[in-house]
């Protein structure tokens, strides 16, 4: 049964590696890199920190305003973790844990953005390119946090009512 398995096994591997070898063979030349590549790279590089690219902390600000304001998702879902911790118990035993669960989750997406800040601020004096830009893919869990946190305060009152 072993042997079968490990068989099985090795036939997978062959399987997955006989295409990838293939094209590494066939389309990867294993020359050198002609040195004017070099210069390419040392370009983009200097031009990477040579301007901001992106006005990222202004982006973000712009979306928390357009979900605050014009389309008030945010304030509504911070109203409904309010709601949902003070009448956590007439919550479903499913949706409990939610109470605390989406509040933490709200400061965890605050302390990713805190921590980017910080790692924006040294990069550059470090001689490395920025992730910062990472923070808007980071912010996009607020969404769908604060949907759940509006759906779970619409249960309240369907569970009331008559069937």
């Amino acid at each position: 049964m072993v042997l079968r398995h490990l068989a099985s096994t090795a036939l997978c591997v062959v399987l997955v590696a006989l295409p990838i070898l293939a094209f590494l063979s066939l389309r990867v030349s294993l020359e050198a890199p002609v040195p004017g590549s070099y210069n390419l790279v040392r370009t983009i590089f200097a031009t990477r920190f040579a301007a901001d690219w992106g006005n990222v902390w202004g982006s973000l600000l712009n979306q928390i305003q357009l979900f605050s304001t014009t389309t008030p998702l945010i304030p509504l879902a911070l109203a409904a973790m309010v709601l949902l911790f003070l009448k956590r118990r007439e919550l479903p035993e499913s949706s409990r844990e939610l109470t605390t669960i989406l509040p933490l989750m709200l400061v965890g997406i605050g302390a990713v953005c805190l921590v980017c800040s910080l790692e924006m601020a040294l990069a550059p004096r470090l001689g490395r390119m920025s992730m910062g830009q990472e923070i808007l893919r980071g912010t996009r869990f607020v969404i769908p946090v604060c949907l759940v946190a509006l759906t779970c305060a619409l249960s309240l009152p369907w569970t009331r009512l008559p069937r």
